[in-house]
């Protein structure tokens, strides 16, 4: 989340601010919502919110399983990920589980938060929001490949995602 606006050919990625211009401390809520779709593209989204640097992913539940979804897949314990970069980015993150460790090596699996519902991804809360105060929020968007869902009846799917605040 270190560049400002549109950041990314190969995935959705955008930074933004907001901040509260008014006389009196206040609270708001954000939420990422879901305004258009074809082809059920947002069972392959895999999504990244950070919020004033602080990362969370989310993906839609597994539909076969109605669990959160997983990489490796939950119950798979024989292939994981050796190197995540994006771990840099929350090294105490929850959702980085360890799936086995060989000597020196460590695998890793990824467990985004499930989607809220079908319609909306994410949200959140920011209170006691002095005057001036701004908040930034990066949106990262992308199709996971490894995702059981990310089928071939995806391509040319649309997926309309737009944030709100009150």
């Amino acid at each position: 989340d270190e560049i400002d606006g549109e950041h990314n050919d190969a995935y959705f990625a955008y930074t933004y601010y907001i901040r509260n211009e008014g006389e009196s401390t206040v609270d708001y809520t954000w939420s990422l919502d879901i305004n258009a779709e074809t082809q059920e593209l947002s069972d392959a989204a895999w999504v990244i919110v950070f919020e004033d640097g602080n990362m969370r992913f989310y993906a839609k539940e597994n539909k076969f399983t109605g669990r959160e979804e997983a990489l490796p897949m939950f119950g798979d314990d024989t292939k994981g990920y050796l190197s995540l970069p994006i771990m840099e980015l929350a090294p105490n993150s929850d959702q980085f589980e360890v799936v086995a460790q060989q000597g020196r090596l460590t695998y890793y699996r990824v467990i985004p938060d499930k989607f809220i519902s079908d319609t909306e991804i994410a949200t959140g809360i920011q209170t006691d929001v002095a005057p001036m105060d701004v908040h930034k929020y990066t949106v990262v968007m992308f199709l996971e490949g490894d995702d059981e869902q990310a089928t071939d009846d995806k391509i040319g799917g649309r997926l309309g995602v737009e944030m709100n605040f009150r």
